[in-house]
């Protein structure tokens, strides 16, 4: 396959925008800006989600026979769980609750990214 073939396979497009929409979503943390950060965190981290869930969708089925696949739902739910803990620490203000959301959306995030790669290599070679 061809590099030209990857920028028009919808799945990684639509999974791209999705990895943007995250990395806007953790600068709203690290940055603490604009004033309503929290809401546009929350806003980002749920659009992302929603558009991993259509290129997910935009495969037709899941391809559970390839690491990238397999990691790739692992992924996807995981960012659904960790929204979900993200939003019990915030309603039930439970500080040991903020930390897994923290480092479990850390870890899953660089999980993603290295997605990207794994995804890429498998697109192209195999």
């Amino acid at each position: 396959m061809a590099i030209v073939d990857l920028i028009l396979f919808p799945h990684f497009v639509v999974m791209l925008i999705a990895i943007i929409l995250f990395s806007v979503s953790i600068s709203m943390v690290a940055l603490h800006k604009p004033k309503n950060w929290l809401l546009l965190h929350k806003f980002f981290a749920s659009l992302g989600l929603l558009t991993g869930i259509i290129a997910l969708i935009l495969l037709g089925g899941l391809v559970l026979e390839i690491l990238h696949g397999i990691l790739g739902l692992v992924s996807i739910i995981s960012f659904t769980a960790i929204i979900v803990i993200g939003l019990v620490a915030i309603y039930k203000k439970d500080k040991n609750v903020r930390k897994i959301h923290i480092w479990l959306s850390r870890i899953i995030y660089i999980l993603s990214l290295f997605l990207i790669v794994l995804g890429i290599v498998t697109f192209l070679f195999f």
